[in-house]
């Protein structure tokens, strides 16, 4: 038997609709990988920064007064813990309100 115009037209239909959300998909996991390069860029610069700060301040503090330790290895070593903990409470920040924003999200398709 034949098909019809109306199954070529609903086959149509499905097929667009489909593509349609494959292209919505595409586009939001582009965003996503945009979204988290950004949340890298920012977990780099909080280690980065408390680091670089430790290293400063003990070059200073070794050069103006010396001592027997070494300031410079002490600060670094703070900076990259304090780096760390900063690294991980904006890694959590970020996750904590992205599952809130989905979970509004399915609440307002539900």
């Amino acid at each position: 038997m034949p098909k019809r115009d109306n199954d070529y037209r609903k086959e149509f239909s499905e097929k667009i609709d489909g593509e349609i959300d494959k292209k919505e998909q595409a586009q939001k996991a582009g965003r996503e990988t945009i979204y988290w390069i950004g949340v890298m860029g920012i977990v780099g610069w909080s280690v980065t920064l408390p680091l670089l700060g430790g290293i400063f301040l003990g070059k200073w503090i070794d050069e103006n007064f010396p001592g027997r330790y070494s300031f410079t290895l002490m600060l670094m070593f703070s900076g990259l813990v304090l780096g760390c903990w900063n690294a991980w409470y904006w890694v959590k920040k970020v996750s904590r309100n992205r599952k809130a924003k989905e979970t509004e999200g399915e609440k307002k398709k539900g």
